[in-house]
């Protein structure tokens, strides 16, 4: 049985440091706000920003963006 019980702070949870790929509010910060923009980007609700949100350089945002964005918020990238 797994204990769940985690105990950290809210600003722990983010990934820190210069965020130039992936940080698509230009926060610094690479979070859950982040990866709400790339998915609209990539269903073409925001207008695509490629130099941000294209996270495997093919000039396309789209799902695979948004998972590599994911992986590389969680640190699995």
């Amino acid at each position: 049985m797994k204990n769940w019980n985690y105990n950290y702070r809210v600003d722990e949870m983010f990934w820190q440091g210069p965020a130039d790929k992936g940080d698509l509010n230009e926060n610094s910060f690479l979070a859950v706000a982040d990866l709400v923009l790339c998915w609209r980007m990539s269903l073409r609700l925001n207008e695509p920003n490629h130099a941000l949100a294209d996270m495997n350089g093919n000039e396309v945002v789209n799902i695979l963006d948004l998972i590599l964005l994911l992986r590389k918020i969680l640190d699995l990238a």
